[in-house]
């Protein structure tokens, strides 16, 4: 043990006046330090007033940062004083310190805001297992706690009287059962406020706590829209524009899942005129071979191809039950009991004139990918020594094996769907390059991005090809031009923000023939003057949906189990004071 100056004091405490350091020790738990009070004027903590007769002193023992990964132990002497106030009604008090512990903690301020840090960043259990490395000593549950504690004494750190703009959206604790409301200072881009539900009431009770409210983004949901209103009437309503574009891509998707099977003969189609190109000296009965190979199915089929087929045929037969029950009077709770399927796949049949045909999934990219064209010309040409191929293209920096070279160059050989007796005659191998250019059917969801003119760029025969089929389809269903033609103006109106553009295209909308361009548009119709203001102002509720992303993360943090109040202490920002 060795006693320590009063300049050591000075260098180990600095931000302490009136605490010297009496002892340091070196224990078999750690490194113990003995401080004790010496400041010569102690103000009641009650009524103020100065103290100068000494009590007693007691000791407490606190828990510090460790020093080089050992732990710190620090034997606190405070004094007890007496107050000569004759009006106050507390006799004795304890000499407080606080800027270095708070009353009755077994910790210093320090350790205490280390550890609030560690458990904000990463929550519990992480928490803990870094406390471990860090040379600190701190349960799961204690890191928990602290977080709490801290959000309790600041329950709205961030929330300010001048708070004039505000995003509004919700988040989910459970998808599909259980939502909260998110709000966000869309000036300083900050959380402001976490509620625990998505109700008009919940809202229109926090708007009234901020009467300098001006602007208020949310998405179209009704109950944002009367809850901002009943909470702050003197605000102007934003809808989300990333919203209104999302509702359109839905009606979009909608439209092209009933043309889907539309999309596959056009595909078809193509192949065909292709085929009828490349071999133009080619008979009839060719081109017609070929388009009777890509219109009918194969007669020999893989297993999994058979079951795909299968699967299919029985969720056609299921949507011609449905239809049937409708059109007899049943509702969709009877209709969806009778058919084993769910509400909402009801509605979704309900919806389409056609069967909608679920999109094929596409095929991943292969390493072989950047030598097709290479591979294809040596072995139409008649090259078909695979081994020496595989050398080649190796040589040249593939990096894949020798078995996806083989599969490639069997389906450019032998995997073409022309039927092997017009292959082995008379036209050669330049018949077989014309069942090479397969294409696959675009997705009903792809088709609904480049109908709002969302094309590839950068590739321009990419691009190219898009537009083809687009031509191609909108001469099969001219339905889909009228709807790409209203789509893409109402994006490019939201872009520049032509809001006088708006009524003009809400009344082409409304008598359109396209059944889903009609319900959206009536839909803005139920919320014009936010949709309008959407358009002519900057507001949007970026800035909110970012913070929702990052509420998630968190919630993902800790596996989706904690309750509201741990929610909003770790998502919510950090206070710049975390003392006490």
């Amino acid at each position: 043990m060795k006693n320590v100056a009063s300049a050591t004091s000075a260098t180990l405490l600095p931000c302490l006046p009136g605490v010297e350091v009496t002892f340091i020790a070196s224990t078999s738990i750690g490194i113990e330090l003995q401080l004790t009070t010496t400041s010569p004027i102690v103000a009641c903590p009650l009524c103020g007033q100065v103290a100068r007769r000494v009590h007693s002193r007691y000791r407490r023992a606190l828990a510090d940062l460790p020093w080089n990964r050992v732990a710190v132990r620090i034997l606190l002497h405070p004094r007890k004083l007496f107050c000569d106030n004759a009006q106050c009604k507390r006799r004795i008090f304890t000499e407080p310190l606080p800027q270095f512990v708070a009353p009755y903690a077994r910790k210093t301020l320090q350790l205490q805001e280390a550890l609030y840090l560690i458990v904000y960043a990463l929550g519990g259990k992480a928490g803990a297992r870094v406390t471990v490395e860090l040379g600190l000593t701190a349960s799961a549950d204690t890191l928990l706690r602290r977080v709490r504690q801290v959000a309790a004494r600041h329950p709205n750190a961030t929330a300010e009287a001048g708070l004039s703009a505000v995003g509004v959206d919700d988040f989910a604790f459970r998808r599909g059962s259980r939502y909260g409301t998110i709000l966000v200072d869309l000036k300083s881009r900050r959380l402001v406020d976490l509620l625990p539900d998505r109700s008009s009431e919940s809202l229109a009770a926090w708007l009234k706590r901020y009467p300098s409210i001006e602007v208020i983004s949310r998405d179209r949901a009704a109950v944002y829209a009367e809850g901002a209103s009943a909470g702050a009437p003197q605000a102007i309503q934003v809808a989300d524009r990333w919203h209104l574009l999302r509702n359109l891509g839905e009606a979009m998707e909608r439209l092209t899942a009933q043309h889907s099977p539309l999309f596959r003969q056009v595909v078809q189609m193509a192949q065909i005129k292709e085929a009828s190109a490349q071999s133009p000296d080619a008979p009839d009965p060719l081109v017609a071979a070929i388009a009777t190979e890509m219109l009918e199915p194969s007669e020999k089929v893989s297993r999994v191809e058979q079951l795909r087929l299968d699967r299919c045929a029985r969720r056609e037969a299921v949507y011609h039950q449905v239809k049937e029950l409708r059109a007899q009077g049943g509702s969709l709770g009877f209709i969806a009991e009778q058919t084993g399927i769910s509400t909402r796949t009801v509605q979704r049949f309900l919806a389409t004139a056609q069967f909608p045909e679920r999109a094929r999934r596409r095929s991943q990219r292969c390493l072989t990918d950047a030598y097709q064209s290479y591979l294809r010309e040596r072995l139409l040409s008649g090259y078909t020594n695979v081994a020496q191929l595989y050398r080649e293209i190796k040589a040249e920096g593939y990096s894949g094996t020798y078995s996806s070279v083989y599969a490639f160059a069997s389906h450019i050989t032998g995997g073409s769907r022309i039927p092997r007796s017009v292959v082995r005659g008379k036209t050669g191998p330049q018949v077989r390059s014309a069942g090479t250019g397969k294409r696959e059917v675009p997705p009903s969801r792809d088709v609904a991005w480049w109908l709002q003119g969302h094309l590839t760029t950068g590739k321009l025969e990419v691009t190219e090809q898009q537009q083809a089929f687009l031509q191609a389809v909108f001469e099969q269903a001219p339905v889909l031009k009228e709807a790409s033609e209203l789509a893409k103006g109402f994006v490019s109106l939201l872009k520049q923000h032509a809001v006088d553009d708006l009524t003009g295209w809400l009344e082409s909308a409304i008598q359109s023939g396209c059944n889903e361009i009609r319900s959206f548009a009536q839909g803005i119709n139920q919320d014009l003057a936010a949709v309008r203001k959407a358009v002519s102002l900057s507001w949007s509720n970026g800035q909110t949906e970012g913070q929702v992303n990052r509420l998630k993360m968190v919630k993902r943090q800790m596996f989706g189990r904690a309750k509201f109040d741990l929610l909003r202490a770790r998502v919510m920002p950090m206070p710049q004071r975390m003392a006490a």
